[in-house]
């Protein structure tokens, strides 16, 4: 329900939606059910070290509270403690051995699908850029190239209908160019890259499909109609990168990080922005910015830690680069989707353990069973 849920905004951005209130409520239930039992993490797994990434946020956070005698800023590690409490009972119910990943991956099909859809009914033709049922174009990107994401990696795992398949990348791709994000956009096509070299001879087959489709119903698409209109958009909106007034990286922000060295070791926190010299007056437009400028070295490196076990099957990791592309321009750390994803990464190195144990044992099974009727013959 969360996942169908999210793409919907009724409140403000940097307010809990209604996906989020029936997290909380999830949360709660559970709880309560398991009579507050805690469950320990294993030695070694990457909720560890976010845990302490969570904790640490928290206390610099707190320090600055008082030095700037500014409550609001309480604000910023609560996302992530919210986000680690999400995967962590992903994580259980997981341990549990429920079909998360299953459930994950149709339900993430399902909203795609669902927003394709209900995009005609509300699209705003006198904007240049969509936003459907989210708050700003940027939100709508990011969603659509999490997504997609969790949807081509998991297609690795689950079998699905062709025709099922391609209307759900379609609808990705679709949304993605709807946004007209350029850090979504360009990070979408480097994802079809990483998609298209790890399954090379099944891509092919179906690129070509494709593109001998597109070559014989171009000509009868007219120029007036909404392809025509966001293919137009997408060709404007990726030209005109080199002039966009926030291209520069001190137009995201980075300039504070040179600026103010005096923060590279502790962080200077999230908010109270107003203390910062910089040519951009909020946030720092960059997911990995943020970390090392708020949260400073000991921070960046609790976040290494829990990324450098997310990625034990370094494979995974061409799958992120679009998503660490992205956040490269954008703060994309406050997306619940973005945690699913580094979730999904890791559960699925441990499906391969398990997999590659169960085959071994098999295997011994069979030696067995061949060593005992040799046995008996003789």
């Amino acid at each position: 329900m969360y996942i169908l849920l999210s793409p919907f905004y009724f409140f403000r951005s940097g307010l809990p939606q209604i996906a989020d209130f029936l997290v909380v409520a999830f949360i709660i239930v559970f709880l309560i059910k398991n009579n507050f039992e805690v469950y320990t993490l294993k030695k070694g797994n990457p909720l560890n070290f976010l845990f302490l990434f969570v904790i640490w946020a928290f206390v610099i956070t707190l320090f600055w509270v008082i030095i700037i005698n500014n409550i609001s800023i309480i604000i910023y590690p609560v996302y992530y403690l919210y986000n680690f409490l999400f995967i962590y009972f992903l994580y259980i119910l997981y341990e549990k051995n429920m079909n998360i990943l299953p459930i994950i991956f149709k339900t993430t099909c399902f909203s795609l699908i669902i927003q394709f859809l209900l995009s005609f009914f509300v699209i705003d033709p006198s904007s240049f850029r969509q936003v459907i049922f989210f708050n700003n174009p940027n939100q709508l990107g990011y969603f659509a190239l999490t997504s997609t994401t969790i949807f081509l990696f998991l297609s690795e795992y689950f079998k699905m209908n062709k025709i099922l398949f391609a209307l759900t990348l379609l609808s990705g791709i679709y949304l993605t160019f709807l946004s007209l994000s350029n850090a979504a956009m360009i990070a979408l096509f480097l994802l079809l890259i990483v998609h298209f070299f790890k399954f090379f001879k099944r891509s092919l087959k179906y690129l070509v499909l494709f593109l001998v489709l597109l070559s014989i119903l171009f000509p009868f698409i007219p120029e007036d109609s909404l392809i025509t209109t966001i293919t137009n958009n997408v060709y404007l909106r990726i030209t005109s990168i080199p002039e966009e007034s926030d291209a520069s990286l001190a137009k995201r922000g980075y300039d504070r990080i040179v600026n103010h060295p005096e923060f590279w070791f502790f962080g200077a926190g999230e908010g109270g922005f107003q203390r910062f010299e910089s040519v951009l007056g909020g946030e720092i437009h960059s997911s990995w910015g943020t970390i090392f400028f708020s949260y400073g070295l000991i921070g960046t490196l609790l976040f290494l830690l829990f990324f450098l076990n997310v990625f034990e099957y370094k494979k995974n990791f061409f799958y992120f680069l679009p998503g660490f592309f992205y956040g490269l321009a954008h703060q994309g750390l406050r997306s619940t989707e973005f945690w699913i994803l580094l979730f999904i990464f890791y559960v699925s190195y441990e499906m391969k353990i398990s997999r590659t144990h169960e085959k071994n044992i098999g295997y011994l099974t069979k030696c067995e069973k061949s060593s005992l009727n040799s046995l008996n013959r003789y």
